[in-house]
């Protein structure tokens, strides 16, 4: 039975990381608008604590009320949702978004346009600017500025901002003043102070009981994992709750400090990691232009070179998308070639779209398929997708039996046939407009709505992203769906345009769509990535293989090109990543 005048209660908890027991038998009540000090050397187990009562963490065994009701479920979303706000120690924000993004992740405002959502970011930007001159931010930082170029304390006082600006019945702070100056101690110490005084319940975390002795009503001491034995945890300060830092033992901080000026040409980098590709497109199309006798820079060969670049860089904005989540996908080669059998076979038999519709639904299922067993099982993708490409390639190798799929010319005739990658508008193969088009729809999601906010959260910070309620097993499960759809697309349409395919086709697709993103300033690592320098990438990877084939070049060398590519441009991408962030 809950203890009716608590607003939290924790009943016999244990919480065990394999044969590790983390918290052993925690029994403790918190009320609404008391200040309680959670107090403990480092490893006593006061975050894991409160990463149980913040949802980050289930319990072994035991309970927890939340005003009178039985937890149930622990996630964080479920915690913010009911009014638990909490200041992360070492989680909480993600690097590579803005300021603004990282301040509403998880409860971003939303303008709907045809029922999308879309991002309010004029309220996002108003909300955030105001918090961070109210907490004394360097007067340069803006709120579309990424966090990475923040100090320790000026990401607290973000984190602590955040944490105030909200309507919230619970605030945890966690260790909040580590990194600040001793002005801004006090600042965090009074704002803890009100907020107990509005009614709040507030949980300050910290292995300083000289700090919080004079401000905490009550003080809870952790040792080992359990709440400390023979100590009184109704300490009391004589009911003199008193604002202000206690003398001595501040450390001062880097907030009022900054990061040097950076040339002129750095933010722009850093914001458009795609601008190397787009010179090294421009210089090659110069080289080959200039060494070819016109054999490449010709209607003709140009018209073919964008013909590939359209199924291969639908498949490379897929795997940019998974790529975003830190996550990689290179199994999308068998995918490309499962969807062009399913479109052709299913094209002699029904109308082109119902057979382009199927082929993508194909796509879709494998790209769950490969989501499923990453979130499920926790085995790192790159495994996963490598098993899943041998898997469906000996698929396609079985079905078609040494043959090829092939479409009846009386199906050919048809317009979907034609607008499915099966003839030219303007001199150039449909294929085009529909990757632009998609292009276009898939940059505006990434930019502008929660579900490409939280993608890149979750490729920037998955820990982070998870504490502030972003559900990351289905943000990856997504960008392996879109993954499978756009390269099984990208197989409908290169099937459109050549009327036929076998159990081989797609081979290597793979390799080249993981160099077009590599190339296009994709960050492997995850939370950085660019669609357009995907696409540019694709580009000069098809120029490349065009330009071999005209001057005469055994094509096996592409192999080899394709390879340096990768290991170059992974070089070369952290080195002016590096540079753009070098104070």
């Amino acid at each position: 039975m809950a203890n009716s005048n608590a607003l939290i209660q924790v009943k016999n908890l244990d919480l065990h990381f394999g044969a590790f027991h983390a918290l052993k038998n925690i029994s403790v009540d918190f009320h609404a608008g008391e200040m309680i000090g959670l107090v403990g050397d480092n490893g006593a187990g006061k975050t894991t604590l409160i990463r149980v009562l913040c949802g980050i963490y289930a319990p072994t065994s035991g309970e927890v009320f939340f005003d009178g009701n039985k937890v149930e479920k622990f996630h964080p979303k479920l915690a913010i949702d009911q009014g638990i706000e909490t200041i992360q120690q070492s989680v909480g924000l993600c690097d590579n978004l803005s300021i603004a993004r990282n301040f509403y992740l998880g409860r971003e405002p939303v303008k709907r346009v045809l029922g999308i959502p879309f991002l309010d970011m004029g309220k996002m930007r108003e909300k955030s600017t105001r918090v961070i001159r109210q907490f004394g931010l360097r007067a340069n930082v803006s709120a579309d500025d990424e966090v990475e170029r923040l100090s320790g304390g000026e990401r607290q006082s973000v984190k602590i901002g955040r944490a105030v600006e909200f309507k919230n019945r619970v605030v945890i702070m966690d260790e909040p003043t580590n990194h600040l100056s001793v002005r801004e101690r006090e600042h965090v110490n009074e704002l803890a102070v009100q907020l107990k005084e509005q009614g709040l319940l507030v949980i300050y975390i910290t292995h300083d009981i000289f700090q919080v002795h004079k401000l905490a009503d009550r003080i809870v001491i952790m040792e080992n994992g359990e709440k400390g034995r023979g100590r009184n945890d109704g300490f009391h300060d004589g009911g003199r709750t008193r604002r202000g830092y206690p003398p001595g033992r501040a450390r001062r901080g880097k907030a009022g400090g900054g990061l040097m000026a950076l040339s002129s040409a750095k933010p722009l980098i850093r914001r458009h990691a795609e601008i190397g590709i787009f010179l090294i497109g421009v210089v090659l199309i110069v080289i080959f232009a200039s060494t070819s006798d016109g054999r490449w820079a010709n209607l003709y060969n140009i018209g073919t070179i964008l013909q590939v670049t359209a199924t291969l860089g639908l498949m490379s904005l897929g795997v940019a998308l998974v790529i975003g989540t830190g996550e990689i996908d290179i199994s999308v080669g068998s995918t490309f070639g499962i969807g062009a059998l399913a479109y052709l076979w299913l094209a002699a038999q029904v109308d082109p779209s119902i057979a382009a519709v199927a082929a993508v639904l194909a796509g879709a299922a494998i790209g769950l398929f490969n989501g499923l067993l990453v979130t499920r099982t926790g085995t790192p993708s790159l495994i996963i997708t490598l098993g899943t490409l041998m898997i469906f390639r000996g698929i396609a190798i079985a079905l078609t039996e040494g043959f090829s799929f092939s479409i009846p010319f009386a199906a050919r005739k048809g317009w979907t046939y034609f607008v499915l990658g099966g003839g030219d508008f303007l001199g150039f193969n449909t294929a085009l407009y529909w990757l632009m088009t998609l292009t276009v729809i898939l940059l505006v999601a990434l930019k502008a709505t929660p579900f490409g906010n939280r993608l890149l959260a979750v490729g920037g910070s998955a820990e982070s992203a998870h504490s502030r309620g972003v559900r990351v097993d289905r943000i990856k499960l997504s960008a392996f769906v879109l993954c499978g759809m756009l390269a099984g697309y990208a197989g409908t349409l290169e099937a459109g345009k050549l009327g036929f395919a076998d159990g081989s086709m797609g081979r290597l697709m793979e390799l080249q769509a993981i160099a077009s993103c590599v190339l296009g300033g994709c960050l492997l690592a995850g939370g950085r990535i660019s669609l357009p320098g995907a696409l540019m990438g694709a580009f000069v990877l098809s120029s490349i293989q065009s330009y071999l084939v005209v001057t005469g070049v055994r094509p096996q060398w592409f192999i080899l090109v394709l390879g340096l590519i990768v290991v170059l441009a992974a070089y070369g991408d952290r080195s002016l990543r590096q540079w753009a962030l070098r104070k």
